[in-house]
């Protein structure tokens, strides 16, 4: 389980490096390290609102950034796992234990 799941974060940690990686290629270094706390399942802590005035974008603005940035980071982490995926399983099956290595057994 502990191997699964160091599995899992490194994946998903490799598909935000891979993304913060494409967005400070274009200069928006600030705009992905403000965001990426936004990824994962828990809230990233600032309110949207509070985060808009803080990068300076209208809240649509910041709303729309953080929703490309989350489709970018869905696509490279699909992308990571069709590496892995073994023949007879698809990146469907793969996805599904990357996240239940975060799901407690009960």
């Amino acid at each position: 389980a502990i191997y699964e799941r160091r599995w899992a974060l490194g994946l998903l940690d490799r598909a935000v490096d891979d993304i913060r990686k494409r967005y400070a290629g274009r200069g928006k270094t600030q705009l992905c390290d403000a965001l990426k706390g936004y990824l994962g399942h828990e809230p990233g802590g600032v309110p949207y609102r509070e985060l808009s005035h803080q990068l300076d974008l209208s809240e649509t603005a910041m709303r729309t950034a953080l929703s490309r940035l989350r489709a970018r980071w869905r696509e490279r982490l699909r992308e990571l796992v069709a590496e892995t995926v073994q023949e007879g399983y698809t990146v469907d099956d793969e996805l599904r234990h990357l996240l239940a290595a975060f799901t407690p057994p009960v």
